[in-house]
């Protein structure tokens, strides 16, 4: 992110950080498929391009490895978002939401 909030500082040159906002709103969120390596249990693998690892979509679009995170943190990114996953959106009329 430019300006505004932030929840990830992450290194982006040698003497250089950035701001990232990780996304917990399932609206928001974009998925992508990963073909896994039917060899090595369906599982997907970055490879070494120069000196960053770079994993590849089922589309061949490059996506490459930013940091890996401390397990709390990751621990941390992942319940949130799950309690977003988990929320029931109801389609009500507004004087039913009144009432409650």
């Amino acid at each position: 992110v430019e300006t505004g909030n932030f929840n990830l500082v992450l290194p982006v040159g040698i003497n250089a950080v950035g701001h990232f906002l990780v996304e917990y709103d399932p609206y928001r969120l974009v998925m992508r498929e990963f073909a896994g390596d039917a060899k090595r249990g369906g599982n997907v693998y970055a490879k070494l391009v120069g000196d960053r690892f770079v994993f590849m979509d089922a589309q061949d679009a490059e996506y490459a490895w930013a940091a890996e995170l401390r397990s709390a943190v990751a621990h941390s990114f992942a319940q949130k978002m799950a309690n977003q996953f988990a929320r029931v959106g109801l389609d009500l009329p507004e004087w039913i939401r009144e009432k409650n």
